[in-house]
Formats: C-alpha cells, sequence, structure tokens
C-alpha cells in the first residue's frame, strides 16, 4: 500500500494524545479548530498548535504517524495513560519513558528502535525539573491484550518494567523509521499489580489540566 496522502497541512509539532477526554480538554484549553479526521482520529490545528487523537493501540498508532509525516510534521510529543506494575508508582503521576518493551505486534515491520528522541525527552525533563513537578523515569512495556494484564504478567515483567501502555513501543519504534522526533509523557491512571486500583477520572482530568503550560510551550 501506498504511504498516505493526507487532506491536511501539520505544522512542525503535533502534540498525539491517547484518550479522547485527553483530547477534549486539550483542544479546549488550546483554542484548537478540528480540520480533519481519518482512521477514528481527528486532527486540530490553530497556527503553529495542533493535537491529533484519540488513538487506541499500536496499529492505530503507526496509522496515525504515518499520516502526521506525510501531512508535515517533524516532532511529536505522545501523551497518554499506563497502568503501574508495582507499588513505588503512584497513582496520578506523571511517568517518562526513557525505554520501551514491545510486546505488541506492529512494531516488528517498522524495526527495533525502543528509545524516545533525545533532544525532546530533555526538553521534556528539564521542564518538568524546572517547574518542580514530579517525574518518574524508567521503562515502559507495551502490550496488545489489555485483558491479559494479570498476575501472570506483573509476575513476569514488573521486575523489568515500571508501567505498562499499549502505544509507546511502536510510537517510538515508528517515529525512528519515519524520521520522527517522538517522546512520550504518560499519566499513571491505575495500578496493574499487586492488587488492581483506578485513579479518580476527574483528578486525571486536573493532572491534564496543570501539563497545559508545557504543552503551550512545546509549540513555542
Amino acid at each position: 500500500m501506498p504511504r498516505p496522502i493526507p487532506n491536511f497541512k501539520s505544522p512542525p509539532s503535533v502534540i498525539l494524545a491517547f484518550t479522547k477526554p485527553d483530547c477534549e480538554l486539550i483542544k479546549r484549553e488550546l483554542a484548537l479548530k478540528k480540520v480533519s479526521s481519518f482512521f477514528l482520529a481527528n486532527f486540530w490545528r490553530q497556527g503553529d498548535m495542533a493535537l491529533c487523537g484519540p488513538v487506541l493501540g499500536a496499529p492505530q498508532a503507526a496509522i496515525v504517524l504515518e499520516h502526521l509525516k506525510s501531512a508535515g510534521a517533524q516532532r511529536i510529543l505522545a501523551y497518554g495513560w499506563a497502568g503501574a506494575l508495582n507499588e513505588n508508582i503512584p497513582l496520578g503521576s506523571l511517568f517518562l519513558p526513557n525505554e520501551a518493551l514491545s510486546l505488541e505486534g506492529t512494531s516488528q515491520f517498522y524495526g527495533d528502535y525502543f528509545f524516545p528522541s533525545k533532544d525532546l525527552f530533555g526538553w521534556l525533563y528539564h521542564e518538568f525539573v524546572t517547574q518542580g513537578i514530579f517525574l518518574g523515569e524508567g521503562r515502559v512495556v507495551s502490550t496488545d491484550a489489555l485483558y491479559k494484564e494479570n498476575k501472570e504478567f506483573c509476575d513476569k515483567y514488573s521486575d523489568i518494567a515500571q508501567v505498562v501502555d499499549m502505544e509507546t513501543s511502536a510510537i517510538f519504534c515508528v517515529g525512528k523509521a519515519l524520521g520522527l522526533s517522538v517522546v512520550s509523557l504518560l499519566l499513571v491512571s491505575d495500578r496493574v499489580c499487586p492488587d488492581f486500583q483506578k485513579y479518580p477520572f476527574k483528578k486525571l482530568l486536573k493532572v491534564t489540566q496543570n501539563l497545559i503550560p508545557i504543552f503551550r510551550s512545546f509549540f513555542f
């Protein structure tokens, strides 16, 4: 299949939000206007600011990155939710993956690079340090099987990764293959083990609300 030919133009920098609630909040706070939809994702833009999402899982993340690259994007700040794999990761905290372990099936078609871009990782880390915001750092394991994040999964992976999601390994790998600078920022929405716990939804949105100044600075 040929590379996509999008019906929209993208500025160099794009926030890729995985969840619909975060998409709605970010596009409202940044006063973005919807300009396109493709593969169940939307694209909003206002000048040099742009947002795309939601995406669910590695296949859709790869499709969206292909479209964004073809539309002119160069830098991607991915933002989504993740589950903690141990009790040391606080619910509602932010986590910056410096490496991803891939258990999803999409990345194998793009390569085996599972790290964020050094430039964006350094910039984002510095932003949090400057603002005095607590930020965890470490490895994320990305999987296709949401309902297999169980005790057996935790026993196998909790010693080698701190959080689990469904997109980051593909974001890193596909981004590298396409020549995009990418970084992933994860909000710990629940704890998978030792016992399942969820962080209140309204508090999750409050965390995202507090990130708006950092999101703005990403574009300028």
